[in-house]
This record gives structure tokens, C-alpha cells and sequence, in this order.
């Protein structure tokens, strides 16, 4: 395993993508076509060597990129957004799709949804709970989806 004077919430993402890419690796036949989701946590989007590691996973295990979705949550994106930017980009143009999750948990997500460069916005469980009786929660899902299919 790759391991980069990582603290404790890195190793464990480490960890995850790593076995995630081994077991990808050793069934690639059967899986070319399914996507991985794949949580970040927000400080390992805060770590510089972050990036290094998953890219010498991606040429250890001979992965696919676009099998790989990254997933980040709304508030750790906000909270290193330029790292999460950069992040993002990076592994996009390798072939990554991104998630945001958790979305609308933050405040002023409106603001920072034309800044994130994610394929799939997955909507905090708060709005969606009760979409079929609360006429609010159904018109702001609405207005989430209507405005991330416009900046897709």
C-alpha cells in the first residue's frame, strides 16, 4: 500500500481508494462498465501529496479513470475550496466524474455551484425527505435540478 506521511483521515481514504482500484484491477472484465463511488474526505482534499498517491494508484492497478467517481461533500468543498477546485480539475482531465453530496446542507450553495466542475449533484436528504408533502422541499429539489442540468 501507498502510504505518504498521511494523517489519520488520509490513511483511511488511502485505504479505501486503494483497495477500491485492487479490487477493480483483479475483476476488470466483469466491471469495465460500472462506476465506483468513491468518498473524499475533506481533509484529504486539503493535502497536496493527495493527488500523487491516487495517481500512482491509477498506474499501479491500470485503471480506468472514467470507472472512478469522487465524491465530496458540499461543506469539505466549501471549506478548502480552492484545493477542492484544483483537485477536481486535475483528475477530471484524467478522466474522473465527481459528485457533490450532501448539496444544499451549506449556505449560499447557489454561489459555489457554478464553480464546482462536477458531472452529478447528489441533493442533501434533508430536501428530499419529505419532497412528496412539503411543497417547499419539492420547489427547491426542483429549482437544484433545473439549475445543475443548466450548468452541466
Amino acid at each position: 500500500m501507498v502510504f505518504i506521511k498521511l494523517q489519520a483521515a488520509n490513511s483511511i481514504d488511502c485505504w479505501v481508494i486503494e483497495n477500491t482500484f485492487k479490487f477493480i484491477s483483479e475483476h476488470s472484465k466483469s466491471l469495465s462498465q460500472v462506476v465506483f463511488s468513491i468518498n473524499i474526505s475533506g481533509r484529504s482534499l486539503g493535502d497536496i501529496e493527495f493527488k500523487t498517491i491516487i495517481h500512482s494508484l491509477f498506474r499501479k492497478y491500470k485503471i480506468t479513470a472514467g470507472n472512478i467517481c469522487f465524491e465530496i461533500t458540499e461543506t469539505a468543498a466549501i471549506a478548502s475550496f480552492d484545493n477542492a477546485i484544483h483537485f477536481i480539475q486535475e483528475l477530471k482531465k484524467e478522466g474522473c466524474s465527481f459528485a457533490l453530496d450532501d448539496f444544499g446542507s451549506g449556505l449560499s450553495f447557489f454561489a459555489y455551484l457554478k464553480q464546482f466542475p462536477v458531472s452529478t449533484l447528489k441533493i442533501d436528504g434533508i430536501f428530499v425527505r419529505n419532497i412528496d408533502a412539503d411543497p417547499i422541499d419539492y420547489a427547491m429539489v426542483k429549482s437544484i435540478n433545473e439549475i445543475a442540468h443548466l450548468i452541466q
